[in-house]
């Protein structure tokens, strides 16, 4: 099953609609997740990025990413299942993402063709089977919103 082991929030004035793309506030929420839930990057099994396919979202996520974990697990994005949802992305991807996993299985990033060297992240292109272990769920909003979650899944 799962359970919530934690998370951080916080919003970043960067801008009216975006985070900063250097990715420094994108990073200090994910590690003040990880803080919070006493885990190091190493411990996260996955990734669900909030990968709305925006240059200006991509850049500080990616650039954000790449502050937090010298090496990146799998990664993946459930946006182009859902679309942009505004504020119930978190509740939505949360009830799609557990849903997914419970099956079994780590969804693909749909839609997605070729990555952008720029970025040095490449989602996933194929579903893959879903390991027990520490989830990471990122949702980096509109005006700044950033949220990070920690969920344990123990089959």
């Amino acid at each position: 099953g799962f359970h919530l082991v934690g998370g951080a929030s916080s919003c970043d004035t960067h801008s009216i609609t975006a985070s900063n793309p250097d990715g420094s506030a994108i990073a200090d929420v994910m590690h003040r997740a990880l803080n919070h839930c006493q885990l190091k990057p190493e411990h996260i099994t996955a990734i669900k990025a909030h990968g709305t396919a925006s240059p200006l979202n991509d850049d500080g996520e990616a650039a954000g990413v790449h502050r937090v974990f010298s090496e990146v697990p799998p990664l993946f994005s459930l946006k182009s299942y859902v679309g942009h949802t505004l504020g119930s992305c978190g509740a939505i991807e949360t009830a799609l993402l557990t849903s997914c996993i419970d099956a079994g299985f780590i969804p693909k990033s749909a839609g997605f063709l070729e990555a952008d060297p720029a970025l040095g992240l490449e989602p996933l292109v194929s579903s893959q089977s879903a390991e027990t272990g520490h989830y990471m769920f990122n949702f980096f909003g509109f005006g700044g919103n950033n949220c990070s979650l920690i969920i344990d899944y123990r089959n």
